[in-house]
């Protein structure tokens, strides 16, 4: 049970904390409206793209957040009314009626919440991800096929999350040395997920075969050779039968790694420019992005841990042991959120450093500038990117570096 008093003494920080969130949050939103108005930026994007590209990146973009901003506003709101008005408390006294296994408890109690929050997202999902996509012909798949994937992939989401907070908290209420604890399940679990998503989570979406085309591959084979590196596989996944965007990304870790290509990009983009792709994923494989992600994730625990202390105390007036018991999981969970937020655009600035070491690498090996720009501008294009999004933005949360710097970058190369 939440301590005597509990209610006055810290529903006004609960609150407070919520309104900085949501006003730092709505003000990220609003700068996204704005976008990036600066002289030198339009005049830049106005080289590579027609106004028509600017202002259906822009339209695209918009249409995807205002319903993911309604949903992170629900979804917080909902999470507030199971605090406040002790839901939850219900959940967690018949779950220890029907179950004894104190895991199960937890992992049940987790579920249930985590099932809760994605549930709620459906409709606005159903706009920003089916219906979005065929305003904007980026796709034509039926509405029971993109429901079944949608809804594979939440359940999918939903275990991974609940697996994940579920041995954390587990591991802070049961063990003295959660500290060494923490960090260790994390990387464990982190390494697991690295070699299981491209060998079953991939190909239980879609289909993926090897390369077929001959000149393409051997273009490959011959790049990969010229930088030493040993390219396993290189895969591609069928997405022209769900969506129009074209992309490519390394999955796994050592011997398991492999590139994925979208067959649209051998729909839409030369040889020269796949190339181009490829090679910036190559970087991710010599410089073991991957790795160094799930290195910096697992060290990052032994602030998020203190941090987690901290907030607790500072909110709930629980310390982490007590915010272990079923009963205050949608607090755990509202912490976390609050944690999640402030450490964004610490993750996201990493992720754009190696983004940008990537591009770096890639036009060095292939030696082609114009033709990476060409790529950039055609990736925009064909994913109906934001051109002008707002600096801050991006900062904020973009994992790539923004498309007009990218190509800034690159135009330093052919100078």
């Amino acid at each position: 049970m939440y301590p005597q008093g509990y209610m006055h003494m810290h529903k006004k920080r609960i609150l407070g904390a919520v309104s900085v969130y949501l006003a730092l949050f709505m003000l990220l939103v609003l700068l996204s409206f704005i976008g990036d108005n600066d002289k030198e930026s339009v005049d830049n994007a106005l080289k590579y793209f027609s106004e028509s590209d600017i202002k259906t990146g822009k339209l695209f973009f918009l249409h995807g957040l205002i319903p993911s901003a309604i949903n992170k506003i629900v979804s917080l709101l909902i999470l507030l009314f199971i605090i406040f008005k002790k839901s939850h408390e219900r959940v967690a006294e018949f779950l220890s009626k029907k179950i004894r296994n104190e895991f199960l408890i937890c992992f049940f109690s987790f579920f249930i919440l985590f099932l809760i929050l994605a549930a709620v997202k459906i409709p606005l999902n159903i706009y920003s991800g089916f219906y979005r996509d065929r305003l904007f012909s980026l796709s034509e798949i039926n509405f029971t096929t993109w429901l079944q994937r949608y809804t594979g992939f939440m359940i999918l989401g939903v275990m991974v999350m609940t697996i994940t907070v579920g041995v954390i908290i587990l591991l802070i209420r049961n063990t003295r040395r959660y500290m060494i604890y923490i960090p260790a399940a994390f990387l464990l679990l982190s390494m697991a997920g690295a070699v299981l998503y491209p060998r079953l989570i991939t190909p239980l979406f879609y289909k993926t075969t090897p390369v077929s085309d001959g000149h393409l591959r051997g273009k490959i084979v011959e790049l990969a050779g010229k930088e030493g590196v040993m390219i396993n596989d290189i895969m591609i996944i069928n997405q022209s039968a769900y969506r129009m965007t074209a992309n490519a990304y390394l999955a796994g870790v050592g011997g398991e790694r492999k590139i994925f290509l979208y067959d649209t990009l051998l729909k839409k983009f030369s040889s020269d420019e796949i190339l181009s792709i490829v090679g910036h994923e190559m970087a991710h494989y010599v410089e073991e992005h991957v790795l160094i992600g799930i290195i910096l994730g697992t060290l990052s625990m032994f602030i998020v841990i203190p941090l987690f202390r901290i907030l607790s105390i500072f909110l709930f007036g629980k310390n982490e042991k007590e915010m272990t018991g079923a009963r205050n999981h949608p607090a755990v969970l509202l912490t976390l959120l609050l944690i999640t937020f402030i450490s964004t655009p610490v993750e996201n600035s990493i992720s754009r450093y190696m983004e940008s070491r990537a591009d770096n690498y890639s036009i060095a090996i292939t030696e082609n500038p114009e033709v990476f720009i060409k790529m950039e501008k055609g990736l925009a294009q064909a994913n109906r990117s934001h051109i002008l999004i707002h600096p801050v933005y991006s900062w904020f949360y973009g994992s790539h570096p923004s498309i007009l710097n990218r190509i800034k970058a690159a135009e330093k190369f052919v100078r």
